[in-house]
């Protein structure tokens, strides 16, 4: 049985006699799903790469370009840690798309890439108003810190 108590602000889970805060729940589950995910991205990212090599031999240029473009965002298969919905302050929901670019629940969109995947830093840079942000995503993959060009401070959640 599960029982859930309020302890000052963090919450804490009570599972067959184990105690854990929300956020070592959480940071649990991304652990697991990531040791679950890797070998699959892993074996994605190897059937596309021969994909591309298929396709450039046979003189495709088309189609082997949109394979290396799927290839570039993919990363060391961190691209899916990013990719989703994000609570963009109090009125606006991101949504960061696999294949390089963002849309945005008010209009707005963009592109975005890895500037350093390894270390979850990424940019992304706004269709409008000259915005270009320089972001990292938590270890945990459910919150985005940085700032923008404008010296604005950006700190979002994951939106469920």
């Amino acid at each position: 049985m599960i029982k859930s108590v309020v302890v000052g602000l963090s919450l804490v889970l009570s599972v067959a006699g184990r105690s854990q805060t929300l956020d070592s729940v959480i940071a649990d589950h991304q652990r697991a799903k990531e040791a679950i995910l890797r070998p699959l991205e892993d074996k994605y990212d190897a059937e596309l790469t021969k994909l591309l090599q298929k396709l450039t031999a046979a003189g495709k240029l088309e189609e082997s370009l949109e394979v290396e473009r799927l290839l570039k965002f993919r990363t060391h298969g961190r691209v899916s840690v990013i990719i989703g919905r994000w609570a963009w302050g109090t009125d606006r929901v991101v949504t960061i798309q696999s294949d390089g670019r963002f849309t945005v629940s008010k209009g707005d969109g963009g592109k975005w890439n890895w500037t350093n995947a390894d270390q979850g830093e990424f940019t992304m840079i706004w269709d409008s108003g000259g915005y270009v942000d320089k972001l990292t995503i938590s270890p945990d993959g459910n919150n985005i810190t940085g700032s923008n060009n404008k010296g604005h401070k950006v700190n979002v959640l994951r939106s469920r």
